[in-house]
């Protein structure tokens, strides 16, 4: 039986207030497909729904859709997850979706085959006012069955999901300057990294490897990944190996390169700040114990000045 965490809308009117719901799919024919439920934009700029969806179509083709909720609102009521006309509807153990757009889409139903991935009780960053800014794995290892539609097509797809859920009074463009997160998986294993700098120059580190009769979790993350990015001018450009060290022994490898970008924002200009964001598909390997295994995932670098 899954244990019942709030997935539903967190919305309040405070102004620094920001929140989403991110989908991650890995389909079994190697594809990765993000598709993002926002309350909010990632910064609380925009304060209006709307659903977004990413893919590569080829290396070097990036697919992206966006498109306003209208006349809808998140359910604020209730532990899961439910947006109305069948865009979401969560129970204990699985999640139905809906993500259309003019000419894309994708929908299906998720069977959820772990706990939540809750760690510090979800804080990710508190300031001196008491904001904070939380972060939730609702579904860090499930597995999905759905279409996906695109270029005129519709096709079958089926693998594993990871599902997360974002969300705060305290904006991340006020406490961020760099973050890196990952997540890689198959139908065994899901690892999940997540490391942060902060504007006065802390780190925070979030992990969690989650399968089959496997659930552990960490604030242990090694790697020079975050400073290699930070420290590029242009890590839009970026082709380097990433190595990561989880606490326990789990390792991790993989490349990003230009050609497997699936969401390219590049110093994008806001006010009072400017901010670029990067998602890349990536092939890992995976060491631990003994095992090793070739797993698909993603990962993501913000950079916020």
């Amino acid at each position: 039986m899954i244990r019942e965490i709030c997935n539903s809308s967190h919305r309040t009117q405070s102004p620094g207030f920001s929140e989403w719901w991110y989908f991650h799919f890995l389909d079994e024919g190697g594809r990765t497909i993000n598709a993002v439920l926002h309350e909010t934009d990632i910064f609380g700029i925009e304060k209006s729904p709307y659903i977004s969806l990413s893919f590569l179509v080829n290396p070097g083709k990036q697919a992206h859709h966006s498109a306003p909720l209208k006349h809808v609102k998140i359910g604020k009521s209730g532990k899961f997850l439910v947006v109305p006309n069948g865009v979401v509807k969560e129970d204990k153990n699985s999640l139905a979706f809906s993500f259309f757009f003019n000419n894309a889409g994708i929908e299906g139903r998720i069977r959820k085959l772990s706990q939540p991935l809750i760690i510090n009780k979800s804080v990710l960053y508190q300031d001196e006012l008491g904001r904070k800014s939380h972060w939730v794995v609702q579904t860090p290892f499930g597995q999905f069955k759905g279409k996906l539609k695109a270029n005129g097509t519709s096709k079958r797809i089926k693998g594993s999901i990871y599902q997360d859920h974002q969300w705060g009074d305290l904006p991340i463009q006020e406490f961020a300057t760099d973050w890196i997160w990952g997540h890689f998986g198959n139908e065994l294993i899901s690892v999940i990294f997540f490391k942060i700098l902060t504007r006065k120059g802390e780190l925070i580190n979030r992990a969690g490897i989650v399968g089959t009769n496997l659930f552990t979790s960490s604030t242990q993350v090694e790697t020079e990944f975050l400073d290699t990015l930070a420290n590029q001018k242009m890590p839009e450009e970026a082709s380097s190996v990433a190595q990561i060290i989880l606490d326990g022994g789990y390792y991790l490898s993989f490349q990003v390169e230009p050609k497997n970008l699936i969401r390219s924002r590049v110093d994008e200009q806001h006010n009072g700040f400017r901010a670029s964001y990067l998602r890349w598909s990536s092939l890992a390997q995976y060491e631990a114990h003994n095992l090793k295994y070739k797993l698909n995932g993603i990962t993501e670098y913000l950079r916020i000045r």
